[in-house]
């Protein structure tokens, strides 16, 4: 996450280096967050279906409801 918003100030303030040295991080990591790829988010099944239980009881169900 934090090396999205160094990609975003760069453009702002001027080099990697001196956002880097601002923020506290490594240029190395800033670098080697850019060659990585992009993990998708994960989806968990069971708050899948926590979350249409709780739009089909119309938004009135609680956690302790749900659970059961």
């Amino acid at each position: 996450m934090i090396y999205r918003s160094i990609t975003q100030l760069q453009k702002k303030m001027g080099g990697v280096a001196r956002v880097c040295q601002v923020l506290a991080v490594s240029r190395s990591g800033c670098y080697a967050a850019r060659r990585r790829p992009e993990r998708g988010a994960k989806v968990c099944p069971v708050s899948v279906r926590l979350q249409s239980a709780f739009a089909r009881s119309g938004r009135t169900y609680d956690s302790r409801r749900l659970q059961r």
